[in-house]
């Protein structure tokens, strides 16, 4: 997925959340935008603390854009 592709879909206003599936078909999902950084050719995403609101996450994803296949938008109601 091309870098400014990835960049639109995270700064959309309101947020939506979205799932990002990977080459490996790995499913990750994004509730809210603070959970990722973009750094290069790559993103960080924080996989959420069940125990503390975001952006306190519980572990990283490392995830370079060339690996990710498709966004895909989330119901709503989800996370």
């Amino acid at each position: 997925m091309p870098r400014d592709e990835f960049i639109k879909v995270l700064r959309q206003r309101p947020f939506r959340p979205f799932r990002l599936k990977t080459s490996n078909d790995e499913l990750v999902e994004v509730f809210d935008p603070a959970m990722v950084l973009i750094a290069g050719d790559d993103i960080t995403v924080g996989v959420p603390d069940p125990e503390l609101p975001p952006p306190a996450a519980s572990k990283l994803l490392w995830l370079g854009f060339e690996n990710i296949v498709s966004v895909e938008p989330l119901e709503a109601t989800a996370g």
